[in-house]
């Protein structure tokens, strides 16, 4: 992440993410959270749809 912010810094300077540390720490930060929460998400599916098969459904 700290590569493709260095890049879209350097290709598009008016932008200045590395001189604003508050928006850049906003944006790690709400790119971890969402990744988070979409693994949570589907781990959670998951997990329940095969705590809920029968036993005969297990296996084909």
């Amino acid at each position: 992440m700290a590569f493709v912010v260095y890049y879209v810094d350097k290709y598009i300077p008016s932008l200045e993410l590395l001189k604003d540390y508050l928006t850049l720490g906003y944006l790690v930060g709400g790119i971890f959270l969402t990744a988070f929460i979409i693994t949570w998400f589907s781990t959670f599916f998951a997990t329940q749809r095969f705590l809920n098969l029968q036993t005969d459904e297990l296996h084909y």
